[in-house]
């Protein structure tokens, strides 16, 4: 998924993609080990769990790559929303 994200302060207007990393394993969560330094703990959300918590163009960017999944390809998106022609 390809996302145009606008200018925010200081920071120009950019583009953000977004990878499928698959599916973890069964079991695999457990054996992750966290660096210390960097990241203090994880937790995974379902859809409806994150949405409330994200930024709301964060939260129609995760939708979007649901619906990416389903459709079988990339999409462009305009800030989190469908851009026309938006699928790649």
């Amino acid at each position: 998924m390809v996302d145009w994200v606008p200018r925010n302060g200081v920071w120009p207007d950019g583009i953000m993609f977004v990878f499928d990393g698959g599916v973890l394993p069964s079991g695999q969560f457990d054996q992750i080990r966290l660096q210390s330094d960097e990241i203090a703990s994880i937790k995974y959300f379902t859809l409806n769990e994150i949405a409330p918590r994200a930024r709301p163009s964060m939260a129609r960017r995760l939708h979007a790559c649901v619906e990416a999944l389903a459709v079988g390809r990339p999409l462009y998106l305009n800030f989190g929303r469908g851009a026309k022609g938006s699928v790649l």
